[in-house]
């Protein structure tokens, strides 16, 4: 989940004279690739607002920062990945104790270096077209690739061999592929219709009771299962398994008001097979104990019929 807040009026003021950092490093591969730096501090960390000539690929491995564009304020998490175009301008900022962050710098001409044809891949203009901001995260295991392919690239920056064309050419292919397919993987969540989820939200409705899986409410959609879980957080608000719990606290109320149910057959009909677990989770969810809500239910209506009994 992405946390983001717009950027104040004031603070729009002060970003009116940013300035244009250049490179001292050389390009290479072709004068497109600049660097494959790593960037740690073990302290609180920040850098001003500034905007570059060239494409500029963010690959954190720490949270707690922040990444300042001048629409938006990001709060950084382990895995993000921002990708920041000219002329956009951009800083660092937070109080986090460790900052760790996988840099890497092109031209905008980056299709130079890559097979013929990739830049035509869908997302891939997308992500690299001039004037914009993307951000988007990595899975811990493409996290994982993509600091060994930008170790490699830092490898071959650090043999100072500029010839080496094919190298840097393959790692960076690599990597810019890799990275492509994160971003279409959010992009094409966002365009998901809410409706793929219909199927798996009436499975959830009359089996609430039951023990579901993840892995097979996805499948009913037919959704990857952190698709599904994205899809559904953002039309409830909630994931699947707190819609459920909240289901079988509904009916858990209503056997109460209307049967005499023992407390521990209650938690077995609502799904619950520890009868404390399921006093502790119906407390969480209405600030008072099953035996206690029961008590007050009860209270309630004898209040309610002898009202009735006197009004005759």
């Amino acid at each position: 989940m992405y946390f983001m807040s717009k950027v104040s009026k004031k603070e729009k003021n002060t970003m009116q004279k940013i300035p244009n950092l250049g490179s001292e490093k050389p390009f290479w591969a072709g004068n497109v690739l600049n660097t494959a730096d790593r960037h740690t501090f073990h302290h609180p960390f920040t850098f001003p607002m500034h905007r570059h000539r060239h494409i500029e690929i963010s690959i954190f491995l720490s949270s707690g920062h922040e990444y300042i564009t001048e629409q938006a304020v990001y709060q950084i998490q382990r895995g993000d990945v921002f990708v920041i175009t000219p002329p956009n301008a951009h800083a660092i900022g937070g109080n986090a104790a460790f900052y760790d962050e996988r840099l890497l710098t092109c031209t905008p001409k980056i299709q130079d270096i890559l097979p013929p044809g990739l830049f035509l891949a869908e997302g891939f203009n997308d992500l690299f077209s001039s004037g914009e901001v993307h951000t988007f995260r990595l899975t811990q295991e493409e996290l994982h690739d993509a600091v060994l392919l930008h170790e490699l690239l830092s490898k071959e920056f650090q043999k100072g061999q500029q010839d080496f064309y094919f190298a840097f050419g393959s790692h960076f292919t690599l990597l810019i592929v890799l990275l492509t397919q994160a971003y279409l993987r959010k992009k094409n969540i966002f365009h998901i219709s809410p409706d793929r989820i219909s199927q798996s939200l009436k499975y959830i409705q009359d089996n609430f009771r039951e023990s579901l899986s993840l892995e097979m409410l996805a499948e009913l959609a037919k959704l990857s299962k952190s698709q599904f879980l994205r899809l559904f957080h953002r039309k409830f608000g909630k994931s699947p398994i707190q819609y459920q719990l909240e289901l079988r606290m509904e009916y858990a109320r209503d056997l109460l008001k209307q049967t005499d149910l023992p407390i521990n057959a209650i938690a077995e009909e609502t799904g619950f097979s520890d009868s404390n677990y399921f006093s502790a989770r119906f407390h969480r969810s209405f600030g008072i104990s099953p035996k206690n809500f029961r008590i007050s239910e009860k209270e309630r209506s004898r209040e309610a019929i002898s009202k009735v009994l006197k009004s005759f």
